[in-house]
């Protein structure tokens, strides 16, 4: 029942060797195994083999960015992706594909970004408390509790594993400016893995180190800007001007590391990357934080009202989600 493996490895005798193989009846596979007290017998289904073949690509996610440098933004209706699997289940690929929605009519109440978290998986909470709200503060722990301008950014690259999935609930945007801007890091990091890759090759290498302190906490981390799986191909971004440390690596490095990073900020600032939306209230914001840089335009307080909700998930809350509701809306079995 619980579908995890009993066998333990030193159990397998290293020499173990088929005594009989045979293809069964709807395509598996079944396996009599040599063994001194009497053959053991294994029937593997084809859809497992099949899902479980060698060489295959080793990636969790099936689904694949964009490709386009500005990807257009997947929407949705509150109401429709709360108490509809199936429009939860395609909003999820669309979201997975375009790193970042807009979903509309959500009601104007406190706890609604946690609610849609809720619905997707199990909220992660952080230095900045289960929820956060983003408005200007007298005393801000942060430069987005501020209503200065915030530069493209990834949230939490202090931490050993940052969020994959933040909301942003807005309940009031009257201020005059205050547009939200996003820039599709795995897009640019793409552009420079093609055209620039001496830059590529620096921010994919080279761990920076990222703290963030106020009175009750200090952590640190380290991180490549651009991270790659196993292929060498970019999965993850992590950047903020706002909470990156001192650089500790050689004179010599340090000097190739500044370049690379004002090479790959001017590009997520260009027109060709950067993408500029003012939410509305009854408006979420939803992105990927491990691919979509963020920010804000500056904003005048004192012409209004400006306040968002928001929270974080990680990235496998949401692949779990998307997946077993595949599983179930197109009867996929357990693998």
């Amino acid at each position: 029942m619980s579908r995890e493996r009993l066998v333990h490895p030193l159990d397998v005798r290293s020499d173990i060797r088929p005594e009989w193989i045979a293809i069964h009846e709807g395509g598996g596979l079944s396996v009599r195994w040599l063994r001194e007290d009497g053959g053991h017998p294994s029937l593997f289904g084809a859809g497992w083999l099949h899902a479980h073949r060698c060489n295959q690509d080793s990636s969790i996610n099936s689904i694949k960015p964009s490709r386009a440098a500005r990807p257009e933004p997947i929407e949705a209706q509150w109401s429709d992706v709360m108490n509809d699997d199936s429009a939860l289940l395609s909003w999820l690929d669309g979201y997975i594909e375009r790193g970042w929605s807009i979903i509309k009519g959500v009601p104007q109440e406190k706890g609604m970004a946690i609610e849609f978290g809720k619905r997707i998986g199990t909220v992660r909470s952080s230095n900045f408390g289960f929820y956060f709200d983003v408005r200007s503060k007298a005393a801000p722990i942060s430069n987005a509790y501020t209503a200065n301008f915030l530069p493209l950014h990834t949230d939490l690259p202090h931490y050993e594993m940052p969020p994959g999935l933040q909301i942003l609930h807005c309940l009031s945007n009257d201020a005059v400016g205050g547009a939200s801007l996003l820039a599709d890091g795995i897009a640019v990091a793409e552009h420079l893995m093609r055209s620039e890759p001496d830059v590529f090759s620096c921010l994919s290498q080279n761990r920076l180190p990222f703290r963030f302190q106020d009175s009750d906490s200090e952590f640190n981390a380290r991180h490549p800007i651009i991270e790659c799986n196993e292929l060498n191909e970019p999965t993850y971004i992590n950047w903020s001007n706002s909470t990156i440390a001192p650089l500790d690596s050689s004179f010599e490095n340090i000097r190739s590391i500044q370049s690379a990073i004002r090479r790959f900020v001017t590009l997520i600032e260009s027109p060709t990357f950067k993408i500029s939306h003012k939410p509305s209230a009854g408006e979420a914001l939803v992105f990927d934080n491990r691919r979509m840089l963020h920010g804000r335009e500056a904003f005048q307080p004192e012409t209004g009202y400006r306040h968002f909700q928001g929270c974080y998930l990680d990235t496998a809350e949401v692949m779990s989600r998307r997946n077993a509701l595949a599983r179930c809306h197109q009867h996929v079995e357990f693998i």
